[in-house]
């Protein structure tokens, strides 16, 4: 930014002197400079954590951790210390305080334990999902429907062998045809790549006799209101 630049948007005003000579000058006259907001003494100031009214808030916040929360949480109680004696402070020792909170409530054990189940040990979860081979062949859906026909598509992509039932011939007819038209739309896109419609469709099977689900190793319960 140029001199005139910075004069005009209020940042610096030079008279009869060069920027650093100047500079030097203010240096001399400011040996304790400090912002704005640390000039005002705490004491008058309305954030002043102190004040009556700011205590008996702090007070109410502090009653509703405790209550909700149990004394092992360093997280919230860290975050009301910081807030409170924060403002009894300038803000550079606001600011230190909240990085020594900060440094002692990554290492507590809340924080340890919710990263670890959160974290940790949900991706071991997912790992060990993945590594084991589901003892899962055949899936049935109760309902042709379109949440129905939805699920045992998606059933059948994932490679297992679907058994429709439903009582209704038409909304049998309706299931088969509907399938059919997202097949024919996923293999249009490459959704389907390393089979064809026709692979998929011959793993779906429409039957109207309840008996057949005993042979599948999941069910899923997904008949019409209106039918029930």
């Amino acid at each position: 930014m140029s001199l005139p630049d910075g004069a005009e948007a209020g940042l610096l005003v030079v008279k009869d002197h060069s920027l650093p000579e100047a500079a030097l000058a203010w240096a001399d006259a400011n040996p304790k400079p400090g912002q704005p907001w640390d000039r005002l003494p705490q004491e008058l100031s309305w954030s002043y954590s102190q004040r009556a009214l700011n205590r008996q808030l702090f007070e109410k916040i502090y009653l509703k951790l405790r209550r909700r929360l149990t004394p092992e949480e360093a997280g919230p109680n860290a975050i009301l210390r910081c807030l409170q004696d924060g403002l009894e402070r300038s803000i550079d020792a606001g600011i230190r305080l909240e990085a020594e909170q900060w440094s002692a409530v990554r290492r507590s054990p809340s924080t340890l334990n919710r990263l670890k189940t959160l974290y940790v040990a949900r991706q071991k979860a997912r790992q060990r999902v993945v590594n084991q081979h589901s003892p899962i062949k055949r899936i049935g859906v109760l309902g042709a429907g379109l949440m129905g026909t939805g699920i045992a598509y998606t059933a059948a992509r994932a490679g297992y062998e679907v058994l429709v039932v439903d009582v209704s011939h038409e909304a049998s007819e309706r299931s088969v045809q509907r399938i059919k038209k997202i097949t024919e739309q996923d293999t249009k896109f490459g959704l389907l790549k390393q089979e064809t419609s026709a692979d998929l469709l011959n793993r779906v099977r429409w039957v109207s006799e309840i008996d057949v689900l005993g042979r599948c190793d999941f069910i899923v319960e997904a008949v019409l209101s209106a039918r029930i």
